[in-house]
């Protein structure tokens, strides 16, 4: 597995409300990111993530694949699985992965997502793989109809036979199991009681579209 210091991940954690807030920015699709997030220490939190898109192709769906020691609670495990930019969320058990689908994140765009995790060890470990434009999910509709006027390469998003195909696919076996791996290890600050407004959180990846960087103590 290899590592990477060119993606710009950093978390910051409130322990009074037990909620991990991490930020970044994304400018590579076809590989799996395998985030390792240091907890003071194990129990349950709210994970609020958000990251912007800085490569040239829409994201059309959203992996969470849960690592060691990772899991949703065993009460309401999926009541806090959301994201504002994909209308559907799935837990897929048989992968233990997160998965949001039927929407669509820009470049340029962020995406923001919450889900309640019970974490038993020292690290919260999260996979996360992107599905794009160009994951193949048009190529039956290549073999019915080539005379479609667009020039070769070109996405047709306007197939929604293909991508409906797709959706089906994915909600039943996930996706991303033949991709690279990247793994990072995430900066994390420790905060104070008070001393962060979550919901300002949300806007953090608009505003720092390079990368968020951990905030220094005064």
């Amino acid at each position: 597995m290899l590592r990477s210091k060119d993606l710009h991940m950093a978390a910051t954690i409130d322990m009074e409300s037990r909620t991990i807030m991490v930020s970044g920015a994304i400018d590579v699709n076809r590989v799996t990111i395998v985030m390792r997030v240091p907890i003071p220490e194990p129990g349950e939190y709210t994970l609020v993530k958000a990251e912007t898109n800085l490569t040239d192709e829409p994201w059309l769906c959203w992996q969470i694949t849960l690592g060691e020691g990772v899991s949703l609670p065993l009460q309401n495990p999926t009541n806090l699985l959301l994201s504002r930019q994909f209308r559907k969320a799935k837990y897929l058990a048989d992968r233990g992965a997160i998965l949001f689908w039927d929407g669509e994140v820009r470049p340029g765009d962020a995406i923001f997502k919450m889900a309640r995790l019970n974490i038993s060890g020292n690290y919260m470990i999260l996979s996360h793989n992107r599905g794009g434009l160009t994951d193949g999910i048009f190529d039956e509709d290549e073999d019915e109809s080539d005379d479609t006027g667009l020039e070769q390469d070109t996405p047709r998003i306007d197939l929604p036979g293909a991508l409906d195909r797709y959706y089906e696919h994915i909600t039943r076996h996930g996706f991303g199991d033949d991709l690279p791996k990247i793994e990072v290890e995430t900066p994390v600050r420790i905060v104070q009681p008070g001393e962060i407004d979550i919901l300002s959180f949300t806007n953090l990846p608009q505003a720092h579209s390079g990368g968020i960087r951990p905030r220094e103590r005064a």
